[in-house]
């Protein structure tokens, strides 16, 4: 027969084991239980982007106008009109655009942007919509000799584009070389996207473009929104 200490051992194994089983104990590489973040805390932060420094101030938030007319450099062929439509018909509510920079490079624009939509499908949809855009071609198209290629990072379902013109002689604008990475991803009601303009290629590698992501994505994954009252 189990004498008195050892059924307790036993016991205690079992306990332990049945916690281990069902995930208690431990939090370690889970965002199950993530705290709620406001926007200014779901974009880059200095050093996520190798070698760039976040905004030193956190970004206002910004309505819908304001934030369709700060985001057109990253527009190909899409209008301010049609984007605005998309936004608002996937329930738009706030988004943010956090500046990112390169130190001793006045040329480089970069940013880290986080857009609050109605629910997790509307934000698919407006990650799907704008991310076809970021695939087309020059609205030139006769003329058009940037290469564009798919980024995707597949672990974090996070999708995208690199567009380069490489160094031509004699080049004049709107020709010069130039080299652009705009990749996003969704996390419920939330649309994540960092996009980075350098004016040559190779300043920037796609392998400190997918850290970033992939940092970022670590932080906000699974974190709910903010009651509507305090959403800033």
């Amino acid at each position: 027969m189990f004498s008195m200490r050892t059924l307790a051992l036993c016991l205690s194994l079992l306990v332990a084991l049945l916690v281990a089983a069902c995930g208690g104990g431990s939090t370690a590489g889970s965002s199950q239980n993530a705290a709620p973040l406001p926007l200014w805390q779901r974009v880059l932060q200095s050093g996520e982007l190798a070698g760039f420094n976040a905004d030193t101030h956190p970004p206002q938030l910004l309505d819908l106008a304001t934030f369709v007319d700060e985001s057109q450099p990253a527009f190909v062929q899409l209008t301010p009109e049609q984007a605005s439509a998309q936004l608002a018909a996937d329930g738009f509510e706030s988004g943010l655009i956090s500046g990112l920079h390169l130190p001793g490079n006045k040329n480089v624009v970069a940013a880290s942007v986080v857009v609050r939509l109605g629910s997790a499908e509307q934000a698919r949809r407006a990650a799907a919509f704008f991310t076809a855009d970021s695939l087309k071609s020059c609205l030139h198209t006769i003329t058009c000799d940037v290469e564009i290629r798919p980024f995707d990072i597949k672990n974090i379902d996070a999708h995208g584009v690199r567009r380069s013109r490489s160094v031509l002689t004699g080049a004049q604008p709107p020709d010069l070389p130039f080299e652009a990475y705009d990749v996003g991803f969704t996390d419920g009601p939330f649309l994540y996207d960092v996009w980075v303009w350098t004016p040559k290629p190779g300043m920037v590698s796609p392998e400190e473009i997918t850290g970033a992501v992939k940092s970022l994505y670590a932080r906000v994954h699974r974190s709910p929104p903010l009651p509507s009252a305090t959403s800033a």
